[in-house]
C-alpha cells in the first residue's frame, strides 16, 4: 500500500519545477518543512511551509500551498516523510 501524498506536518517538501507542466526543472530547488495545515469549511487543507534560508518560490502565498496541488503535481513537488520520498 502506498502512502498518501497529501501533506502532513513535518513533511519535507521540495519544489523542483517552476510551474505545473512544461516548466523546466529548477537548478536550485526550494526546500521547506510543513509546519501547519489550515483547513477550510470543506475539509481542504493549505500547507504552511517554513522555507530554508527564507527563500520561498514565487508562487507561494502567505496562506500556503493547497494540499491537493502538492498531492497532484508530481513534477513540481517532491515529498519526503520518515526519510523516504513519497511517490
Amino acid at each position: 500500500m502506498s502512502k498518501s501524498r497529501r501533506p502532513k506536518v513535518g513533511d519535507l517538501v521540495a519544489v523542483v519545477a517552476a510551474g505545473a507542466r512544461d516548466e523546466k526543472i529548477l537548478e536550485n530547488p526550494h526546500v521547506g518543512i510543513v509546519y501547519k495545515l489550515n483547513f477550510d469549511k470543506y475539509g481542504h487543507e493549505n500547507a504552511l511551509i517554513e522555507w530554508e534560508n527564507n527563500r520561498c518560490p514565487q508562487d507561494y502565498r502567505p496562506t500556503g500551498y493547497p494540499g491537493v496541488n502538492i498531492h497532484n503535481l508530481r513534477r513540481k513537488f517532491k515529498i519526503f516523510r520518515d526519510g523516504e520520498e513519497i511517490k
